[in-house]
């Protein structure tokens, strides 16, 4: 049972675990979010994580929440930085972004817990900040350069690129699909899950957003899947959707990025990853094409408008040319006698 009151200077509870679970644990007992400001249960439930032994606050494992000072902090971003290893990852040291991630949820674990009275006699430190160069996203220029790419793959794999581009699916949301995820008299597809990690063998957890929701599919992706799976073969619920034809196992990522390669090299196109070339460009495109924040958030499962707008910002039209696009519709509807009045632009 969790004390109300913050470990003590001798105390051996860590300062992460006691931060992170304590945070956790009031706010799910609240339920959403409240006038006061408190976050919603789903906000801390996603980064527990970070609190298990080999996470990314394990650092914080022999210190209490009095050692939160400005040089911890900064010492154990650089142990993220240089030292730190995620469970199953070859690579060591985590990215400016992650290491971002991680520092905002600590940060705000930590300032929920001050907001309540019964916490205000923990101490405020300088929270450090994290520089994050932002990158240019990468794409294929356009959906016909991206189809072009797919029709170069071989059949027997293309079903899973058509997933990606088409639903705008990520890497290990499409790899952790299964049989039973897809409605073969409706055509939609049940998204929920996804791959820990790029592994074949990796087990499924939830998604990334922790959305789940029913898709349709489109008319090539449905055709490829009756192709796939004829009525005789359907039984198999847990068998992969997508499933390499040698192994009969899901698709490494590692699997995917050779495939995607070679059809690249085919088509005669620039290659691009995977993830870009699917979920990079459809919204790039669809952003260009002037669709709206709601609609591309809904599409992409993004949990922050924010993530969306950012693909509005750099492909959409301009301001100008989204005036120009209005006072034309305006005029038309005059034209025509049915007025719309339009919002303009200020």
């Amino acid at each position: 049972m969790l004390s109300d009151s913050p470990p003590r200077k001798q105390s051996s509870n860590t300062a992460a675990r006691w931060i992170v679970r304590t945070a956790s644990d009031r706010s799910c007992a609240l339920g959403s979010r409240t006038s006061s400001g408190d976050y919603a249960p789903s906000t801390y439930a996603r980064y527990r994580g970070y609190v298990d032994d080999e996470g990314p606050l394990s650092w914080w494992e022999s210190r209490n929440v009095y050692e939160i000072t400005w040089e911890n902090l900064r010492a154990w971003l650089l142990w993220l930085a240089k030292e730190y290893q995620r469970p199953g990852a070859k690579r060591v040291g985590i990215g400016a972004k992650s290491r971002l991630n991680v520092l905002t949820a600590f940060r705000g674990f930590f300032k929920w817990l001050r907001r309540h009275e019964q916490y205000r006699a923990l101490p405020t430190p300088e929270w450090p900040s994290v520089a994050v160069v932002k990158t240019k996203r990468r794409t294929m220029g356009s959906l016909a350069a991206q189809a072009d790419v797919i029709e170069s793959v071989p059949a027997e794999h293309r079903g899973i690129f058509y997933a990606m581009a088409h639903l705008t699916l990520r890497n290990g949301e499409a790899r952790a699909l299964r049989s039973g995820d897809y409605d073969f008299r409706r055509r939609e597809l049940f998204v929920g899950w996804a791959m820990e990690s790029g592994a074949a063998s990796s087990e499924r957890k939830s998604t990334k957003t922790d959305a789940d929701a029913w898709y349709p599919v489109s008319a090539a992706l449905a055709a490829w899947l009756e192709w796939r799976f004829p009525p005789e073969s359907r039984f198999d619920r847990d068998a992969p959707l997508f499933a390499h034809p040698t192994t009969g196992l899901p698709y490494r990522d590692a699997t995917l990025a050779k495939i995607w390669r070679r059809a690249c090299q085919e088509a005669g196109v620039p290659y691009v990853s995977p993830y870009a070339a699917s979920k990079h460009t459809t919204y790039s495109e669809l952003a260009r094409a002037g669709w709206d924040l709601l609609s591309l958030q809904r599409m992409g499962r993004h949990s922050d408008p924010k993530t969306t707008l950012g693909y509005i910002e750099e492909f959409g039209p301009s301001r100008g040319e989204t005036q120009r696009a209005r006072e034309e519709l305006e005029e038309r509807q005059r034209r025509e006698d049915r007025v719309v009045p339009l919002r303009r632009e200020r």
